[in-house]
C-alpha cells in the first residue's frame, strides 16, 4: 500500500464493535496517532501479517480508552502482530482486558436488528452479509434511501447501516484512488469531532423508540457518524426506502394525534413494538 498517514482513521468510532483489517497493508505508514482512539465499543479486531508498523514513527494514543479488546490473528502472523501491537502500546493502559486469539476463533453474534450511520474519508469499507448500506436523497419530507448494490461504502460517503447483526465487522477495501463522492447522497460526515451551529443539522437517533434524523441541538458533530444539512423547518426527517412500494417512514411528530398502531400481522397494538410496525397506515421502524 502507498498509504503513509492513518492519523485518526477510526478516531472516536464509539459505535464500532468489530473491525476486520486482515487485508490491511500498513508497511509504509508512518503516522498512526489516535488510530483507534475512543473506539469504546470495539471488542473484536482481526489482523494479519500486513499489519506492519516498522516504519511508524508517530503512534501516540493509538488504543487509548479501548478496553476489553480481543485481537484475532492468523497463527503464522502472530509473532509479527504481537510485536506491532506492543510497539503501539496495546497492553499499556490500566484496566484493559486484552487477548490475542486465532483468527478461526472468531464467531459472529446474531442479535437484534440494528440501525446506525457511518462515515470515513480515508478508506473504503465493505459491509458484512446481512447488513445493508444505504445512501439517501431528500424528497422534501423524508430521506429516501437506496442500497449500495455491491455493499461497498466508497471513502468519503456517509451511509445508513441496517442489518440483523449488531456485531458489525467492516472490511477495508484496497482503494488507492481519490475519494468518489456520490453526488445525490445527502448524508454527510466528518472524521473527527467537529464544532457546529446548534439547531442547524439533523443527526440520527430515536425518540419514543422511533428511529429518524432529529434536529440536533448540540454543538459538536460526532466523528464517523452521518448527519443531514437540509433546507427544511421540520424538527425531524423521516426515512423511506426506494425499493418499498408502500413507503416506509419512521418518524411521527409530537403534534400528530389519534395514532393507530398495528403489527405486520394486522393486529392492533397498544404501543409500537421493536421492528416493523404500521403506524397511521405507514410502515415504521422502531428500535
Amino acid at each position: 500500500s502507498n498509504v503513509t498517514d492513518m492519523n485518526g482513521m477510526f478516531y472516536s468510532c464509539s459505535g464500532l464493535t468489530s473491525l476486520d483489517l486482515s487485508h490491511f497493508d500498513t508497511s509504509n505508514v508512518t503516522n498512526m496517532n489516535y488510530m483507534f482512539w475512543m473506539c469504546t465499543s470495539l471488542k473484536n479486531l482481526s489482523l494479519a501479517d500486513g499489519f506492519n508498523v516498522d516504519n511508524a514513527t508517530n503512534f501516540d494514543n493509538v488504543f487509548t480508552l479501548v478496553t476489553d479488546l480481543t485481537v484475532y490473528v492468523d497463527e503464522a502472523a502472530k509473532g509479527g502482530v504481537d510485536a506491532a501491537l506492543a510497539k503501539l502500546g496495546f497492553t499499556e493502559w490500566n484496566g484493559r482486558t486484552t487477548s490475542i486469539e486465532p483468527l478461526t476463533a472468531r464467531q459472529a453474534k446474531a442479535e437484534d436488528p440494528f440501525y446506525a450511520t457511518y462515515y470515513n474519508s480515508v478508506a473504503s469499507m465493505k459491509v458484512p452479509e446481512g447488513t445493508t448500506a444505504y445512501t439517501g436523497v431528500f424528497d422534501g419530507t423524508n430521506v429516501v434511501y437506496s442500497a449500495l448494490a455491491d455493499g461497498i461504502i466508497p471513502k468519503g460517503n456517509a451511509v445508513m447501516l441496517i442489518g440483523g447483526n449488531a456485531d458489525v465487522t467492516l472490511d477495508v477495501v484496497e482503494d488507492k484512488g481519490p475519494k468518489s463522492v456520490i453526488e445525490e447522497n445527502v448524508l454527510l460526515g466528518v472524521d473527527v469531532d467537529t464544532e457546529c451551529e446548534a439547531n442547524r443539522f439533523f443527526t440520527f437517533g430515536a425518540k419514543n423508540g422511533v428511529a429518524a434524523f432529529y434536529r440536533y441541538t448540540g454543538t459538536t458533530l460526532g466523528a464517523h457518524k452521518a448527519f443531514l444539512d437540509l433546507d427544511t423547518t421540520a424538527d425531524a426527517v423521516g426515512i423511506r426506502f426506494a425499493d418499498d412500494t408502500d413507503g416506509i417512514s419512521d418518524v411521527q411528530t409530537d403534534a400528530q394525534q389519534g395514532i393507530s398502531v398495528y403489527n405486520m400481522n394486522g393486529q392492533r397494538l397498544a404501543q409500537p413494538q421493536r421492528g416493523l410496525n404500521i403506524i397511521n397506515g405507514q410502515k415504521v421502524i422502531v428500535k
